[in-house]
């Protein structure tokens, strides 16, 4: 068995994948004999990497706007936390053709018709915890975008941006097609290029500010660490 896990800010999962294929072929090299080209995902591991597997792809595709950062606060599941940051992984299997068939009779693609069950059950434990309906929050998903499929960009370092459809159930209960209508055509207005260089720019237009590289990391942090609650957890 080969396991892999990685941080995000080395890579993604574009860049992983591709790591762990070259990481299979070389094992199967060393321990079968087994050759397998450099292709389909597979690196040459005696080939020096080109320059554009190493590039920034944020840096060389930002546009030149950048999206505002405002958005709804979002909806957070209710739970008890465990003592040291352990985290619980539920796992679910299901079959891939009925999957994609059921998807396809709302005529939505997997990914959206995956995310429309999550927002159908936050919906549903929103609503279970009572109180006023006109104080509820938006029911948000963060859905991942792989730049690749847009940008022609070949780094295998991270580049992948995200999506966040939602639902605002103030304005009542959304049955599960139109959660899946919302998702489809939030995906198909949000996920462009103008839009995701918008986005690039908010974040490297952070990055060029000379005030934040000349920060020591001990005022840094904690500012970034407020930054992003107020701005990403929250959102």
């Amino acid at each position: 068995r080969l396991a892999l896990e990685l941080f995000h800010a080395l890579t993604d999962g574009t860049g992983a994948m591709i790591f762990l294929k070259s990481l299979t072929a070389e094992y199967l090299q060393q321990a079968y004999g087994v050759h397998i080209p450099a292709e389909q995902g597979v690196l040459g591991r005696l080939e020096y990497p080109s320059s554009e597997e190493l590039e920034d792809s944020f840096q060389k595709y930002a546009g030149p706007v950048a999206a505002s950062r405002k958005e709804n606060d979002a909806f957070h599941l209710p739970g008890t936390k465990c003592a040291d940051g352990f985290l619980h992984l539920t796992c679910f299997k299901v079959n891939a053709k009925e999957a994609l068939d059921r998807a396809h009779s709302y005529g939505v693609s997997l990914t959206v018709f995956l995310t429309a069950a999550l927002m159908q059950a936050m919906q549903q434990l929103q609503s279970a915890q009572g109180g006023n309906p006109k104080r509820r929050k938006a029911i948000k998903i963060l859905i991942p975008v792989n730049l690749r499929n847009l940008f022609p960009s070949k780094s295998v370092r991270n580049f992948a941006l995200y999506t966040t459809p939602e639902i605002d159930p103030k304005q009542g209960e959304y049955s599960f097609e139109e959660i899946c209508k919302v998702i489809h055509h939030w995906i198909g207005v949000d996920v462009t290029p103008k839009k995701m260089a918008a986005k690039i720019a908010t974040n490297v237009n952070s990055e060029r500010l000379l005030a934040v590289r000349l920060l020591p990391l001990f005022i840094k942090n904690p500012i970034m660490k407020l930054v992003y609650h107020l701005t990403g957890e929250r959102k």
